[in-house]
């Protein structure tokens, strides 16, 4: 089991270009069985995902 922390990067500006995509690979993720938990750490930190 893995316990995985995402953190926002420098250029954060940025990620909502990327949230569409991200949200695909946690939907798959969680669909697969691989993602067992997933959430926000704090609004606009990062999140957490609980990966087996």
């Amino acid at each position: 089991m893995y316990a995985v922390l995402l953190r926002f990067s420098a250029n954060k500006a940025q990620a909502s270009e990327h949230m569409a995509g991200h949200q695909d690979w946690i939907r798959r993720g969680m669909e697969d069985g691989v993602f067992l938990l997933v959430g926000s750490i704090r609004p606009g930190q990062g999140g957490a995902i609980l990966a087996d």
